[in-house]
């Protein structure tokens, strides 16, 4: 009776584990389809941002035109936009205001979209980081953590 289960929890466990295997599989193919719908998202709005320039050179009037509200703002303002709109005013690390950029469908562009972000916003006087990779915005009253500048040892 021991040995039937025995084999029978190493039969589940193999399932369990092949299954295991098709869902991250699915996952990387999942990312990947919206890494590429990102990428496809920015390569239109920079289209759309230069044919705007380009009527605006022409001297057309654009204001009224419907494609405006399609061109894309900083990452730094939508950040912020979006961080002021937050229930609870508590600083985010960069990896959870990126997962909310996405879930709003907000594409962030580069090769590595996180650290894109992290540069853009730590760039930015707005906010404030109260600790390593954690940002908050200045309107809040935060008080920002001191960068440790670390000395470089010379290797003769």
């Amino acid at each position: 009776m021991c040995y039937n289960i025995y084999m029978d929890n190493e039969i589940l466990i193999k399932e369990l584990k092949l299954k295991l295997e098709i869902v991250q599989e699915d996952i990387k193919k999942l990312q990947q389809l919206v890494k590429d719908s990102l990428d496809s998202i920015n390569e239109k709005q920079n289209i759309a941002e230069n044919i705007i320039e380009l009527l605006k050179f022409e001297g057309v009037d654009i204001s009224n035109l419907s494609f405006n509200s399609m061109v894309s703002k900083s990452i730094p303002n939508i950040v912020y936009e979006k961080m002021t709109q937050l229930m609870e005013k508590k600083p985010l690390h960069y990896s959870d205001i990126y997962k909310l950029l996405v879930k709003n469908g907000i594409p962030v562009p580069g090769k590595n979209p996180e650290a894109n972000l992290l540069t853009q916003i730590s760039r930015d006087e707005r906010f404030v980081r109260v600790s390593p990779g954690t940002y908050g915005l200045a309107d809040w009253g935060l008080t920002p953590v001191k960068k440790v500048v670390r000395k470089r040892k010379r290797k003769n």
